[in-house]
């Protein structure tokens, strides 16, 4: 079903891209995520970001010059990473790295304002959560700093524990150029929690991302 919707849409964005005043366009770049919210230190005391990516389809119809309304269809990896040293019993350190990849199909929906080439856009995102998975990094080192196993292991995440749907809000900064190439920054928050506690309140856990991107758009006057 997840192929099928990317194929429609990406369907639908071709169909308009040569037509007067749409365009059409990849993108792809970073993400640095982490998680807000006021019960975020009840659950993971002092969260730090994470770095990951994001990539995926872009259009924009602009309604004159200036005014201009910008969907995307994309795929996002946000989250976030809990780091935790510790002396071991071999009188040295253990670095515990653990990372919670939550994987979302997002649908932004942005007004855009032309500024000559500088844009700025705002506005809503809804997003699906395809997938969920973890990551545990550990650094064991002995008494004289001399490492003794680096190992690192995914895993996957009971997703029930996570909501499937995430809504959120955009805003972003970024340079288009004539011939089409673009880069963009752009802050994501989630304005509902992350989790899904089925009978009981859903902690105030939400999403926090930045997004630094590439794209290039085709199409247009």
């Amino acid at each position: 079903m997840k192929k099928a919707l990317l194929l429609i849409v990406a369907v639908f964005a071709f169909s308009f891209a040569n037509a007067q005043g749409f365009k059409f366009g990849v993108k792809g770049g970073v993400n640095y995520s982490t998680v807000s919210g006021g019960d975020k230190e009840d659950f993971f005391g002092d969260p730090d970001y994470k770095t990951s990516y994001h990539f995926g389809i872009s259009t924009l119809y602009e309604i004159d010059d200036f005014w201009g309304i910008k969907p995307e269809l994309l795929y996002t990896s946000k989250g976030y990473q809990l780091n935790n040293k510790f002396d071991n019993e071999l009188g040295g350190t253990t670095d515990l790295e653990v990372k919670t990849n939550l994987n979302y199909i997002s649908l932004p929906i942005l007004l855009n304002i032309n500024a000559g080439g500088l844009y700025f856009e705002l506005g809503p995102e809804l997003a699906y959560l395809a997938a969920a998975t973890g990551e545990v990094k550990v650094d064991k080192r002995d008494a004289n700093d001399n490492k003794i196993n680096d190992d690192k292991n995914e895993y996957q995440i009971d997703e029930d524990a996570y909501a499937g749907f995430d809504f959120g809000y955009v805003a972003g900064i970024g340079y288009q150029s004539d011939m089409g190439l673009g880069i963009g920054l752009r802050y994501n928050g989630g304005a509902k929690s992350i989790f899904d506690t089925k009978d009981s309140e859903e902690p105030n856990v939400k999403n926090s991302n930045f997004m630094l991107s590439l794209s290039w758009m085709f199409g247009g006057n």
